[in-house]
């Protein structure tokens, strides 16, 4: 008697990537594109449906996106969690992005004694 046909490929176990579960600090613990983080967005931009930087400047915009009030992408409590507008975010993302990056800090920490002149 022949064996049973397979009807169906076998499964491969893929290594985990980026943006997936991860656990060290600053990594995201929840992928963006997963039900776990739709959920916890959403309940944040029920609470906050407003901007609360254009709120305080006196403009009423609605909060479409979530920002991690300590920039640490692995800490989504609801505590951390404040819908922002799409400006503000970006604004703050980019202004985060400036602290970390390295050149910034070396030119922080030269001299402007130490710099050399401009070529003209």
């Amino acid at each position: 008697m022949p064996e049973a046909i397979r009807t169906h490929k076998p499964r491969l176990k893929l290594p985990q990537q980026h943006g997936t579960l991860k656990s060290r600090q600053g990594e995201r613990t929840l992928a963006l594109n997963g039900a776990t983080w739709r959920r916890l967005r959403a309940v944040v931009l029920r609470r906050d449906p407003l901007c609360p930087r254009c709120r305080q400047a006196g403009d009423i915009e609605f909060a479409i996106e979530v920002d991690h009030i300590d920039s640490d992408p692995s800490n989504n409590t609801l505590s951390n969690l404040v819908g922002l507008c799409k400006m503000h975010h970006g604004q703050k993302t980019r202004q985060a992005e400036r602290e970390r990056s390295p050149g910034t800090e070396r030119a922080r920490t030269v001299p402007s004694s130490t710099r050399a002149p401009p070529h003209l």
